[in-house]
């Protein structure tokens, strides 16, 4: 049960940066802000590999904090959420801040970043709590 709790926290978290970054919630911004054109994205040949690549690193993660649910006995939802805020702020937030300032990058690309890290964090760990523990 582990493994597919692991392999639907992924695939949810996958799906919430198609969905964040799409022009239904934050793409449209995201590429003006990164200067990306429109006809730039049709014609990115080979992005399956991207994705391939992305979906691996997703996978480690959520196999990882998996293992600190049951290590740290987390049981509900609310200390879940307590520890997953805290992780994100000091091992996301700040680091994407930091980025942000050497690649003289917008605030806006930092806000819409760091929380797509959040959400996809939330939604992977509730998926991953849910099946752990019931």
């Amino acid at each position: 049960m582990f493994i597919v709790a692991i392999v639907v926290a992924t695939l949810v978290a996958m799906f919430v940066g198609a969905l964040w970054y799409s022009p239904v919630l934050f793409g449209d911004v995201w590429m003006r802000e990164m200067g990306i054109k429109k006809k730039d994205m049709e014609n990115m040949e080979g992005v399956w590999k991207l994705y391939a690549a992305h979906l691996v690193l997703l996978l480690v993660q959520f196999s990882i904090l998996a293992h600190v649910i049951k290590a740290f006995e987390i049981t509900d939802f609310y200390m879940l959420g307590k520890y997953a805020i805290v992780a994100w702020f000091t091992l996301m937030a700040i680091p994407i801040a930091g980025w942000m300032i050497w690649e003289k990058k917008s605030f806006n690309i930092f806000v819409i970043n760091s929380l797509h890290q959040l959400a996809s964090l939330l939604v992977g760990l509730l998926v991953l709590l849910a099946v752990i523990t019931f």
